[in-house]
């Protein structure tokens, strides 16, 4: 391939970059936001539904595993 073809892909390649975020903003610019958030409020009550929260925050049972992980990285007293 030539310096001249390379040229032309890549000039031709820039050219489908421009053309793409241009449709890209366009569509931003005419998406109605509210309707298109809407859609999605369903979703999230039917995963709350299916996959209630825990009912508690899991600080303690994170406190427990790094207690753990601290006991497994500190040397016993016979290896110090």
């Amino acid at each position: 391939m030539t310096q001249d073809q390379q040229r032309e892909i890549v000039k031709r390649m820039l050219e489908g970059y421009k053309f793409l975020e241009q449709e890209r903003r366009e569509r931003v610019r005419q998406t109605d936001t509210a309707r298109e958030l809407s859609a999605f409020d369903g979703m999230a009550l039917a995963a709350l539904t299916r996959f209630p929260p825990e009912p508690t925050s899991g600080l303690i049972e994170q406190q427990r595993l790094f207690r753990r992980m601290r006991a497994m990285s500190t040397p016993s007293v016979n290896e110090r």
